[in-house]
């Protein structure tokens, strides 16, 4: 790469939370980054590890990075206050225990650029676990794909994807966003958080590019509970979901909107129906029920107006709203469970 004054800051925003065994190791992956004008923010969320005087030694020794403490607020809290200072023209995100490919934000740089302008590039991810030596691959930056703005909500809403698929359009670490794009854009403290943020920004912008090789790092921890198993972090699903629907109803053009809207009808319908069917704790159960209860009308009344909506999940959707155990068995009978 050229002198580094002759590209943009991009601004790295690292949410940090009793992560001293894996932030140094993170953190020096940003450090050795191919794309050298950096500015590395570490959000220090009221670790009670020593997170925080790891942080304070790595600021020491590379001034790129900026270094933030405040009291527990969440992980969306602490991606605010970073996107609060942030002075880049360019914004990306990783989480504290995960790992960048070291070509990854100049990859990532590099095609939006030279692709004509565009909006938002995203790169594929690698699944790791916390016990695997990582080796950062030699991989192709070379395939690309340019995608529009409905191909990536579908990919972000549709089930029929793989959960690959979905993942990489859903998630927020392995892109690179424009700032201009994002602007006054916040995290809300709900489930689904980067969905959430992902899809505001998404319908902001007009041109996606999507780098077909997997240069972002995400580590599933075999010591802890994961996001799937913790009904906890499910409390919020139904209004999460609900949200989805309220975002796309911003789109002026009225067939797109109807579109969208049905994306994240069927969304909202299959993920509210099979959350109460998880084991859970009895409170938590009742809330998502509740949650449920509170908006399956409106929500069965939008499905069956919008004619986006496919004819088997309007015939579908009065027995998964109520009646889904009822749905469930029908279903496990249909799949030969």
């Amino acid at each position: 790469m050229a002198a580094e004054e002759k590209y943009p800051l991009i601004s790295v925003i690292v949410p940090v939370y009793n992560a001293e065994k894996y932030i140094e190791r993170g953190v020096r992956s940003l450090m050795n980054q191919t794309y050298k004008n950096l500015e590395i923010i570490l959000v220090d969320d009221g670790s009670k590890d020593a997170s925080l005087e790891i942080c304070n030694h790595l600021a020491e020794e590379d001034t790129r990075i900026i270094v933030i403490h405040k009291e527990n607020g969440g992980v969306s809290s602490a991606r605010n206050a970073g996107l609060d200072i942030a002075k880049g023209e360019f914004i990306g995100f990783m989480d504290n225990d995960d790992l960048c490919h070291p070509q990854m934000y100049s990859a990532l740089y590099e095609t939006i650029i030279n692709g004509g302008g565009h909006d938002v590039a995203c790169c594929l991810i690698q699944i790791f676990n916390d016990d695997d030596n990582i080796s950062f691959a030699a991989n192709n930056l070379e395939a690309k794909s340019i995608l529009t703005q409905s191909e990536v909500l579908s990919y972000m809403f549709d089930d029929r994807f793989t959960y690959d698929t979905r993942m990489c359009w859903n998630m927020i670490w392995n892109k690179l966003w424009r700032k201009s794009i994002i602007g006054n854009s916040r995290f809300i403290n709900i489930c689904s958080e980067d969905m959430t943020f992902n899809l505001e920004q998404y319908l902001k912008s007009k041109s996606f590019v999507l780098i077909n090789a997997p240069l972002y790092y995400n580590m599933q921890r075999l010591s802890s509970l994961s996001r799937a198993n913790n009904m906890t972090y499910y409390q919020t699903l139904v209004e999460s979901r609900w949200n989805f629907y309220k975002i796309v109803q911003k789109v002026k053009e009225d067939q797109l909107r109807k579109k969208y809207e049905a994306l994240a009808l069927v969304k909202t319908l299959a993920d509210s129906s099979g959350i109460i069917l998880r084991k859970s704790e009895g409170s938590i159960r009742e809330k998502l029920i509740g949650d449920v209860r509170e908006i399956r009308w409106k929500l069965l009344k939008a499905l069956l107006l919008n004619k986006y909506v496919p004819l088997k999940h309007k015939l579908l959707a009065p027995i998964r709203l109520f009646m889904p155990i009822t749905f469930n068995r029908i279903s496990s009978l249909i799949k030969g469970k």
